[in-house]
């Protein structure tokens, strides 16, 4: 009988123990620009992916020639001088969390939860905390916010070169080497 037991509540327990994969066309990754001092800018990636293992490793992976800030030029300058994307293509961001609290999760129910991980942006890793709201909106599909944005400070990735650079090709009196970003990202059980 206990074995008849163990076996029912393995199985119960499969979906909560399956991969999570990020929808792209569900969520979003955006950052914000200051210029000028007082002029503020938002923008976009329009490619990244990202998962959630079964064993709670966590991956977020930017496409950065994917930016998109609604000028062309702009868009082009960024990859080449900013982000360097023949170089660099991608910024990742990776953790480790513990799954205990999100599969105790009723489906309508939300947590605030703090994620340690490291981002990997410009050849340079540098260890981040990121403030998260999870909401299970069915059993299959759990919501991940961002509730306060994560700085990006841009000599923490040796980026402060490529800002001055695009200050100087566009003729402004100053960016801000500081970008707040945010997400929302919706995570979609595999089956």
């Amino acid at each position: 009988m206990r074995l008849i037991i163990l076996l029912l509540s393995l199985c119960l327990s499969l979906p909560a123990m399956a991969d999570w994969q990020v929808k792209p066309d569900t969520s979003n990754v955006s950052f914000i620009s200051i210029k000028k001092e007082h002029i503020v800018e938002n923008h976009t990636f329009k490619s990244f992916d990202g998962s959630l293992s079964k064993k709670g490793n966590l991956s977020l992976m930017i496409d950065l020639t994917s930016v998109d800030t609604n000028i062309g030029l702009r868009d082009d300058r960024i990859q080449e001088f900013l982000f360097e994307t023949s170089i660099y293509p991608k910024a990742t961001f990776n953790a480790d969390i513990v799954l205990n609290e999100l599969t105790k999760l009723a489906v309508g129910d939300s947590i605030e939860l703090t994620v340690d991980g490291e981002i990997n942006l410009h050849g340079t890793k540098k260890l981040a905390s990121v403030s998260v709201l999870v909401s299970k909106l069915t059993n299959d599909k759990i919501l991940v916010a961002s509730t306060q944005a994560l700085l990006i400070h841009a000599k923490d990735f040796d980026l402060v070169s490529g800002i001055l650079k695009l200050k100087q090709l566009a003729g402004l009196s100053s960016i801000g080497q500081t970008v707040p970003v945010n997400f929302v990202l919706m995570f979609e059980q595999t089956k």
